[in-house]
């Protein structure tokens, strides 16, 4: 799964002009004959335009569709539904991409399926989803919905591949920009520099970014700094790790040293690395709490 910034818009004002009406993808990707390469260029597009300054509600719901619902295939497949839940935050602009994304590709069964996902989340009282977020637990009965959501998803999925619907979504879209991948840099800093505050913008991110980095960011970047790594990126929380027979959350990240991942017990830190093997434990009780 390529690397992405969750694309939920900050912003709470009224819908700013598109950047963006369309999809761009690399004319690679495009005459590709593998499926899921016309989507990685959609996700690679919209995570350098994020990156570079842009809002997530000022690309195109068709470029964002596309993206969320890749997530939400992604999470699902990797650790359920309940993987999903927790590491989109229950964004409601996460939640409504992926309700709408699933639609324009035509995906009914899984519009249908997710529809009862929501109804699930809907039902949740404000403790138990505090619960989730903060500790990544759920109740009995929550997970037995969700595991049963997860395995109706992965039949489905046998017999209404989203991957399948998603690519083809993308390569029917009229408008749909097919670019030279020695020309897409470019292409994409032209419409970057279209934001009339960008050095602004940037800034301001940047300082809420750091004001509101949660507890396990500052865990992990006290781990690089322990380990002598660089942090490329925090890729996803994992609710169903467990540490002395507890549920606990599992936080993944890579390095210039590859993956590794990680449990926050506090006062210390417990490192794992791609074989779950514990390679160190790392002091972390200077690190501020929520």
């Amino acid at each position: 799964m390529p690397r992405r910034r969750m694309s939920s818009s900050s912003r709470s004002q009224e819908r700013e002009p598109m950047l963006l009406d369309h999809v761009i993808v690399s004319r690679t990707s495009y005459r590709s004959g593998r499926t899921y390469d016309i989507i990685m260029s959609n996700v690679s597009v919209v995570n350098h335009l994020l990156d570079e300054g842009a809002e997530g509600d000022e690309l195109s719901p068709e470029a964002l569709g596309s993206y969320h619902v890749d997530f939400y295939e992604a999470q699902v497949e990797n650790g359920g539904i309940d993987q999903f839940v927790h590491n989109s935050g229950w964004d409601p602009f996460i939640i409504g991409h992926v309700s709408k994304g699933l639609e324009l590709m035509g995906a009914t069964r899984h519009a249908e399926l997710f529809a009862r996902v929501q109804q699930v989340m809907d039902s949740l009282s404000d403790e138990e989803r505090a619960a989730i977020w903060d500790d990544g637990v759920f109740g009995d009965d929550r997970v037995t919905a969700f595991d049963v959501l997860t395995d109706e998803f992965v039949e489905l999925n046998e017999e209404e591949r989203l991957e399948t619907l998603n690519a083809a979504f993308l390569r029917g879209l009229p408008n749909l920009e097919v670019v030279r991948r020695r020309d897409l840099e470019e292409r994409l800093a032209g419409v970057i520099a279209t934001i009339p505050d960008l050095e602004q913008r940037l800034a301001e991110r940047a300082a809420q970014a750091e004001a509101t980095k949660p507890r396990f960011a500052r865990v992990i970047e006290a781990i690089c700094a322990d380990r002598g790594w660089e942090l490329e990126t925090i890729t996803a929380g994992d609710p169903t790790a467990t540490h002395d027979g507890q549920q606990v959350i599992g936080w993944h990240f890579l390095t210039d040293h590859g993956h590794h991942w990680m449990i926050d017990l506090g006062d210390r830190a417990v490192v794992y690395d791609t074989d779950d093997n514990e390679i160190g434990v790392v002091d972390v009780s200077a690190v501020p709490g929520e």
